[in-house]
């Protein structure tokens, strides 16, 4: 079997395409990204026989694993972090009604404060959702793992879905050598689908019925006996495959074991770091490594048979239950709790959000452990000097609060960029943005060539800054700035992908019953195509709707360009995307978002762009001088990266849009009277737009041809909103 070198995603990528996977919805999110470019590709290039669908949510993505499965399709999912806390009650759906799911998950440490590195929170979060948890120590074993999860989930005495772990960077974008098993043997070991029970014409059922409690209670009894035959069955499989591909991995692994006084206990990457240790430095003969593949059903068994004899157990966890202490650690003490005579357990937090576990912490808790006959805290920290620091752990810090120092509440403040620059030290001159008044200072991290701080410096010199503002998770995260520092001269609260209206309707009623109304005369929500056209589209159409008080701008690139540049429903037709790969680029029009949110009869809804300032501007002010209800403005905010342009044609692409129809500027006020706010003189066609952009470089004249005419009906449209509707 041929080796290829291959990262963790890369390698559960062709874990799903080698078990032949058929129905894949996909929402993507880091680090997970490249297993849904990766499975986009086969489908569009027929390697893999399986559909693959780009929902808009994590949610719906658990969702769609759940009817495919109804179905009888072999289904498979990736996510992590917010992505896999936001399906949590479809994951106890899809348990519920037994269900044999697989997903991958590239641990992500959970916010707010916003990280993207590993830790196993995000998993062991969800450990009581009734899915089978298997954590991997390299691409290897993620790949076999994957293959071998179908095989335990669809197993008549389970019938469980399977989450497969590991961990975000460290795992998931590590290159190293993975042998590719032969198609045909992992057919031979993992047969096709033929599921006991599925949506069937001829036996009609229906699944997920209203029970009463006996029922209900008898079905929790059940999941609890599939998950103790689980054990048995992950062994058998296991084995099955240790003699087909030779290699096998076990529930749980001893190594270095030669009646050892201390037991290391590890998960995950951690487990290759201490191997390392073992075998290669002296003073160690005396410690043995276990590896805790499985944790749910936890293994206690075997965990209980190796280390009931040593003297000393260490546990390494990467993940910690506030408030109680490591997850493994609890699980261990909790199995050896029935032992007459124990082993003393130390327990070792380390590696959170990604803080590296390098070879000299584990020998720290090594030497811990060796040298204290108790642990002389439930919770050792490593590396022990990370306790004893001073942290302001994640509270974004407004230019005219307290400084850093006196901030006495460990949530992250970041210092604005205004702090910094108001004076200059020596001089004692205002710098050149005091005397200004911008509220977007430089030194922030967008691409060269950005639309978004073009826009959103404009949309806060119109506001002012007794503004509060609102961003979801999105590219203005990293606009913003990195803990400690931010680049706005306004307060402002990070918040969760879809959930940039409603965080501003708290706002406005805290507002109200505070009484602060004549201090803070604006919320703004900057957002997103993919945290507005998508993920958040419900919660902004209910704020809508109830006509919560705010200024909503969507900054719309077109693509989930944080991520990584998939497609999201404001993706125009034709776009090529790393989710809509060749020859399967972009096939439908995108949302008509604008004239949706008109329709919801808001006071003012309106679309601007980078290249026209002075209308911008003009439709900022409007918004700002109506005192009630939502406004809704978007602003086409050209991406160089995603649209694949040349950073210095970023207002030119801009302006094209307008002047080639392809971007209208209008305003709607209470959904009923329409205004065309610019009308090109003459009617650019379209390719002069597309030309400039590598994204639709594929298109051919036929294609641009379609384009045009869409366009023009679009334009003869709105023409007869703007008549009916004056």
């Amino acid at each position: 079997m041929a080796k290829k070198i291959m990262d963790g995603n890369t390698a559960a990528a062709f874990g799903a395409l080698l078990a032949r996977a058929q129905v894949l919805p996909e929402y993507e999110i880091t680090p997970a990204t490249k297993i849904s470019e990766l499975l986009s590709e086969f489908c569009a290039k027929k390697e893999m026989e399986a559909i693959y669908i780009p929902v808009e949510s994590e949610h719906s993505a658990m969702a769609a694993c759940i009817g495919a499965a109804y179905a009888g399709a072999r289904t498979f999912e990736d996510s992590c972090s917010h992505g896999l806390a936001l399906m949590h009650e479809m994951l106890h759906t899809a348990s519920g009604m037994r269900l044999p799911i697989v997903m991958t998950v590239p641990n992500r440490a959970l916010g707010l404060p916003w990280n993207i590195q590993t830790d196993q929170n995000d998993s062991l979060s969800q450990r009581d959702t009734g899915w089978l948890q298997l954590y991997c120590e390299n691409a290897q074993e993620t790949l076999d793992t994957i293959i071998m999860a179908f095989k335990i989930a669809e197993n008549i005495g389970v019938m469980l879905p399977v989450m497969v772990v590991t961990e975000g960077f460290i795992l998931s974008h590590t290159g190293e050598p993975v042998e590719m098993p032969n198609q045909k043997l992992v057919d031979e070991f993992l047969p096709s689908l033929n599921p006991a029970y599925k949506l069937e014409l001829k036996n009609p059922r229906a699944f997920g019925a209203l029970v009463l409690p006996e029922p209900y209670f008898k079905m929790k009894i059940d999941a609890q006996r599939a998950m103790e035959r689980a054990k048995r069955v992950a062994k058998q499989t296991d084995k099955e495959f240790g003699k087909i591909f030779n290699r096998s991995y076990g529930v749980i692994e001893k190594f270095h074991w030669q009646n050892p006084k201390i037991a290391l206990v590890t998960s995950g990457t951690i487990t290759s770091t201490a191997r390392h240790i073992l075998l290669n430095e002296k003073g160690f003969e005396d410690v043995g490594l276990l590896k805790i593949k499985m944790f749910r059903p936890f293994p206690d068994e075997g965990v209980v048979q190796a280390i009931k004899s040593v003297e000393k157990v260490a546990v390494i966890d990467r993940n910690i239950s506030l408030g109680s202490g490591g997850i493994f650690c609890n699980e261990i003490k909790s199995a050896l709790s029935e032992l007459d005579k124990q082993p003393k357990v130390f327990g070792f937090i380390t590696g959170l959000g990604g803080v590296d576990v390098n070879p000299e912490i584990i020998k720290e808790a090594i030497s811990y452990t060796r040298n204290h006959d108790l642990a002389e805290k439930k919770i050792v920290w490593l590396p022990g000097e990370m306790a004893n620091r001073k942290w302001q752990i994640a509270n974004g810090k407004s230019p005219r609060t307290r400084t850093q120092k006196e901030n006495k509440f460990p949530t992250g403040q970041a210092s604005s960029a205004r702090d910094r620059q108001i004076t200059n030290k020596k001089s004692g001159k205002k710098s050149a943005a005091a005397e200004s008044n911008e509220l977007l200072y430089s030194g922030h991290s967008a691409c060269q060539g950005c639309g978004l701080p073009i826009g959103l410096r404009q949309v806060l010199k119109a506001l002012g800054p007794k503004t509060f503002g609102v961003f979801p998770a999105g590219c203005s995260t990293m606009l913003i700035g990195i803990y400690p520092q931010s680049a706005l001269g306004i307060p402002c609260i990070h918040v969760n992908f879809g959930t940039g209206a409603p965080s501003a309707s708290g706002i406005r009623a805290a507002i109200k019953i505070l009484g602060l109304e004549d201090e803070v005369e604006n919320i703004l929500v900057w957002a997103g195509d993919g945290a507005t056209y998508d993920i958040g589209f419900g919660a902004l159409s209910g704020a809508a709707e109830r006509g919560d008080n705010m200024i909503y701008i969507c900054a719309n690139n077109e693509a989930y360009m944080n991520t990584g540049i998939q497609r999201s429903s404001a993706t125009p037709f034709g776009a090529w995307t790393t989710t809509t790969p060749l020859p399967a680029f972009k096939s439908v029009a995108k949302k008509p978002l604008s004239e949706i949110m008109a329709s919801h009869r808001i006071p003012y809804t309106a679309t601007a762009s980078i290249a026209f300032l002075d209308d911008l501007k003009r439709k900022v002010e409007k918004a700002k001088a109506i005192k009630d209800g939502l406004k809704f403005i978007e602003i086409l905010c050209p991406c160089p990266t995603g649209w694949r342009f040349p950073s210095d044609l970023t207002i030119k692409i801009a302006r094209l849009a307008v002047l080639c129809k392809i971007f209208p500027l209008y305003e709607v006020e209470n959904g009923e009277k329409w205004k065309i706010t610019f009308e090109p003189k003459e009617f650019l066609p379209v390719k002069e737009y597309l030309k400039l952009q590598e994204r639709f470089s594929h298109l051919t004249e036929k294609e641009i041809s379609e384009i045009q005419e869409y366009v023009k009906k679009e334009q003869q449209r709105l023409k007869k909103l703007t008549e009916v509707f004056k």
